[in-house]
């Protein structure tokens, strides 16, 4: 788990260079992450920090094969950028336990379990198909559900960020 770092940014706005290697790790306010995630937050049209407070998982068959699916709950704490209907809403991801089943998915962005903390990203994506456009999770660092948030760190986290962004790449 990511602690908090209480320690405030006074030095001088500077631009960053991402390690052109995208599983090296970058300080950011929040802990170490992984540049590749630092990329994804810069894409996002939303980044928030919220808690898991409800999950319901279940089984679907896709092309033969049983899935478990959750739908999460997630409670937003601290909105970081982008516009944001309601405070609370529910995701869909692959993973969860149904009776003695548990399935986890590696490329889920968050694990669904009642008492987590994320920080997390979303784009809208297309889908080909059907032409339709729905919300999804690009990247997420788990934080200490048990810490306290102080809002100037989470405000810290957006700009460390975008410190990193090319100009086209900040929504």
């Amino acid at each position: 788990m990511m602690l908090f770092l209480l320690a405030t940014l006074s030095a001088p706005a500077q631009e960053y260079v991402l390690p052109q290697n995208p599983n090296e790790k970058v300080q950011t306010p929040l802990g170490e992450v992984r540049a590749e995630v630092v990329m994804r937050f810069c894409r996002a049209e939303r980044v928030y920090i919220a808690d898991i407070t409800d999950v319901e998982s279940y089984t679907a068959t896709y092309s033969g094969r049983i899935r478990v699916l959750s739908d999460v709950q997630l409670t937003i704490l601290h909105p970081l950028k982008g516009q944001y209907p309601s405070p609370v809403y529910v995701e869909q991801i692959a993973g969860g336990r149904v009776g003695n089943t548990v399935m986890r998915s590696s490329h889920a962005a968050l694990s669904p379990t009642i008492g987590k903390r994320y920080v997390l990203s979303q784009q809208h994506i297309t889908n080909p198909q059907t032409n339709s456009t729905f919300w999804h999770l690009t990247a997420s660092i788990e934080l200490d559900a048990t810490a306290q948030i102080p809002a100037d760190v989470a405000t810290q986290f957006m700009q460390h960020v975008e410190q990193y962004c090319p100009a086209e790449q900040v929504q």
